[in-house]
């Protein structure tokens, strides 16, 4: 089998497009990985080391984000930086349909409610300024 996937070419590994490509491979769930095989499902995508579903593969025959997540998991590769393997991890698809949901929801509630959750995410933010307010902030994003 025709690998396009060599770990010791340094050059190509090397370059800034395939340095991008292996950061973002840190952030990708792996679905399953068959050792025997050396390929997997990442993403909803079929990789081996010799190839991959993806678009950017399909058009660039260069090692994909997938491939080199694979290639990690398979122990021939090191990425650096902290590896996300959690199946929890949301798409950026299902948090904005989350955010759309939720902002229907705000949007559902009587002026007085509303009112009321301002309030309290105002006073919230003015008693504890230095707690982690990601989950404040999502809801004044939403005009509350």
């Amino acid at each position: 089998m025709f690998l396009i996937f060599d770990p010791d070419d340094v050059e190509l590994h090397s370059k800034q497009d395939q340095l991008n490509r292996q950061k973002r491979a840190l952030r990708l769930n792996v679905e399953s990985i068959d050792f025997e095989t050396r390929s997997g499902k990442i993403n909803g995508y079929d990789v081996s080391l010799a190839n991959c579903t993806c678009v950017d593969f399909s058009m660039n025959q260069k090692p994909c984000k997938h491939m080199y997540r694979l290639a990690h998991e398979l122990g021939i590769f090191q990425l650096s930086g902290t590896v996300i393997n959690d199946p929890n991890v949301k798409s950026f698809k299902d948090v904005k349909k989350e955010r759309k949901d939720f902002k229907q929801v705000l949007l559902s509630l009587s002026f007085e409610s509303q009112r009321i959750l301002y309030e309290y995410i105002f006073n919230y933010r003015r008693f504890f300024p230095s707690e982690d307010s990601s989950s404040i902030a999502e809801l004044e994003m939403y005009g509350l």
